[in-house]
């Protein structure tokens, strides 16, 4: 390993200390030779080394460059020796200790209770001292054990090549223990986060499903509130297109019956408000022409004083025949003048403004009750109520009260002196009996014929109470009127009345059963009057 001219032969044996005691494990081991230094090649004692001066200065200096590199490894040799020999030697230190306390151990002690010699103990004691003492001499005399019996054979340098050889390997071994281990650990770390990826993806696939769901649910959601949105437009515009028909219809519906009654209005107003009059009251005249020429015929009046001297059966069978006779008259001439060819303009243009609510034309609480009048929230109206307004301001506004109207005039009819007459009271009661009981026939076919109709929630018609007023004079009729009143009366008779205080129905009842052609032709006659109304009346 070593240049042998570099090592010096004569030094003594090593010295680890300055102790003599310190070195009694090595005086028999083999002796190291020191390492020279520069100082030492001049030396008396030892022998000398001279380096020829062979070659030039340049190769000089790089002997004396490696000289000092050897002198370097050497110095870390020895080093390397001495930590060697002090390990064995703290080893053996230990097994010498190891030795003397299983030695103490294994020596049988006294017994506890034993009691002794103080002298003999003492002696005892002092003789394990020295037995001690030369148990220890000769253990120091004793050759050093190895570690490994393999290496007892060898040198020092040797020993000391194989142990750091032996060290190579267990530290290659530790390597690759440690190495061995670091890939189990890194094998776990590895399965660990392998598992933890697992339970992340897992989580993540978990969450990505949620949010999947969630995302679903939310467009789901949206598409629901477009369907919603979608169908409240698609309703909207069939609304709108439903209210633009709605409003199409009412405004034609709105112009006809503008157009109606602008047109009702033109035939009025073709005469004066004073002419008016007098053809309304010549028409309603016509219509009773028959009826009034009967009742001032002279033999009419003078047979209504002779029966106030008869009994009451032939008086009530006078009256009969006179009842029977006059209705059919008059139901007759109203059919007749009711029709669509024979009507006047102006009394057809009366009737169909008196539909409408600006002409404010007052209605009975039958009436008021089941119609509405033409405005601009009621564009349509069912013909029934129309010909209901319209039947009772023909005969309870004009007709009778005309009739009543003339029966006043009876004795003053100065354009007629064949009908100059004395006046008679019995004759002026009779002649409104004969009113009265047409107006209470009138009345009840009416009745009989729309008591059906159901009311209305909000009639818009001018209410007014319609009551009967008669004039008497020595408990005999003279004069009678239809007067009205804007408090209506609220009792339940009054619903199922157009006027108050006319004849009982039991005596039209009586009659009726008593003559069914009678009756017979008066349905009949009054069906066909309806008729004519619904012809004269828009639809």
């Amino acid at each position: 390993m070593f240049n042998a001219s570099w090592i010096a032969p004569n030094v003594q044996s090593m010295q680890l200390t300055n102790d003599n005691n310190s070195n009694h494990l090595f005086e028999n081991q083999p002796r190291l030779p020191l390492i020279p230094q520069r100082n030492q090649f001049l030396l008396p004692d030892k022998p000398q080394f001279k380096i020829q001066k062979q070659i030039p200065h340049q190769q000089n200096s790089l002997i004396y460059q490696s000289i000092l590199e050897i002198n370097q490894k050497n110095k870390l040799l020895l080093k390397e020796i001495r930590t060697v020999l002090n390990q064995d030697l703290n080893q053996q230190s230990e097994q010498n200790h190891s030795y003397i306390q299983t030695h103490e151990d294994h020596e049988p002690r006294a017994k506890p209770n034993r009691r002794r010699n103080p002298s003999f103990d003492t002696k005892v004691q002092s003789d394990r001292n020295l037995e001690d003492e030369n148990k220890y001499k000769q253990h120091r005399k004793i050759q050093p054990r190895y570690k490994n019996d393999e290496l007892r054979n060898y040198s020092i340098t040797e020993t000391i090549g194989k142990r750091i050889n032996m060290n190579e390997i267990n530290i290659r071994d530790s390597r690759i223990e440690f190495e061995t281990k670091q890939i189990n650990n890194i094998k776990v770390l590895t399965t660990n986060r392998l598992n933890i990826n697992q339970k992340i993806q897992k989580q993540a696939a978990r969450e990505q499903k949620q949010n999947f769901g969630f995302m679903k649910a939310s467009v789901q959601k949206r598409k629901s509130k477009l369907k919603i949105v979608f169908y409240f437009v698609q309703a909207a515009m069939r609304l709108s297109k439903k209210y633009r028909k709605i409003q199409n219809e009412l405004n034609k519906q709105r112009n006809q019956i503008n157009q109606n009654y602008q047109e009702s209005q033109k035939a009025i107003d073709k005469f004066s408000k004073r002419q008016a009059i007098v053809q309304e009251k010549l028409y309603y005249a016509y219509v009773a022409e028959k009826v009034i020429h009967y009742l001032k015929d002279q033999a009419f009046i003078e047979e209504t004083q002779k029966i106030q001297n008869l009994s009451n059966e032939y008086q009530s069978d006078i009256r009969k025949l006179h009842v029977f006779k006059f209705t059919t008259l008059l139901f007759k001439n109203v059919e007749l003048f009711t029709r669509q060819q024979t009507i006047s303009d102006l009394i057809r243009g009366l009737l169909n403004i008196s539909l409408y609510e600006k002409t404010n034309i007052p209605v009975s609480k039958f009436v008021g009750q089941r119609c509405n009048f033409y405005n601009d929230h009621h564009l349509k109206i069912p013909q029934e109520q129309l010909v209901l307004i319209a039947l009772e301001h023909y005969f309870f506004g004009n007709l009778i009260p005309q009739l009543f109207e003339i029966l006043a005039n009876l004795y003053e009819d100065k354009n007629d002196p064949k009908y100059k007459v004395r006046r008679s009271p019995y004759h002026l009661n009779e002649c409104h009996f004969y009113v009265c009981i047409f107006a209470t026939l009138i009345q009840q076919m009416i009745v009989q014929n729309f008591v059906h109709m159901k009311t209305v929630k909000n009639p818009n018609g001018r209410i007014v109470q319609k009551t009967l007023k008669t004039t008497e004079q020595q408990n005999l009729v003279i004069k009678t009127e239809i007067v009205m009143d804007n408090q209506v009366n609220k009792n339940k008779g009054g619903s199922k009345e157009i006027v108050e205080g006319l004849i009982s129905s039991d005596l039209v009842l009586a009659l009726e059963s008593e003559k069914p052609q009678w009756k017979k032709f008066i349905d009949q006659t009054f069906s066909k009057i309806i008729t004519n109304f619904q012809n004269l009346l828009p639809k």
